[in-house]
């Protein structure tokens, strides 16, 4: 009994690390929602500033794409886990270094796939995340 027990709980963690790679991969970012004039403009927010982790820099797209990409697996396990829903914005930081943070608003376009909007981008150490959203933390 203990045994069968056992390979029925690896049968079940294997069918979850499937279905998470077949998210993972169809998890996509929208270009065309990407790149609304609010999310250019905050790109280019901390270029004037003199004080705090970006003074005096701009947020490129690959600094975005790569934080998204390094999340997706994160994203993917909170979508199984029921704690990303469609259309309820969360938020994606990256872990020390460049603080780059992103507010998402996730778009579920079917079983398992997902796109992923940029509403609005930051760098800061200590982002302001609303009451109950879930922030996902990269390393």
């Amino acid at each position: 009994m203990l045994l069968e027990n056992i390979i029925k709980k690896q049968l079940l963690l294997l069918e979850k690390d499937n279905y998470l790679s077949k998210l993972k991969n169809n998890i996509t970012v929208d270009f065309r929602l990407f790149k609304k004039d609010h999310v250019y403009d905050r790109q280019f927010r901390h270029k004037y500033e003199t004080y705090g982790p970006c003074a005096g820099e701009v947020i490129s797209d690959f600094d975005i794409v790569s934080l998204i990409d390094d999340s997706l697996i994160y994203v993917a396990e909170e979508i199984v886990n029921h704690n990303i829903r469609h259309n309820r914005e969360f938020i994606i930081s990256r872990e020390g270094g460049d603080y780059l943070n992103l507010v998402i608003i996730p778009q579920n376009n079917g079983e398992a796939e997902w796109s992923l909007m940029v509403k609005t981008l930051m760098c800061k150490e200590n982002f302001t995340i609303g009451k109950d959203q879930l922030q996902i933390f990269v390393p």
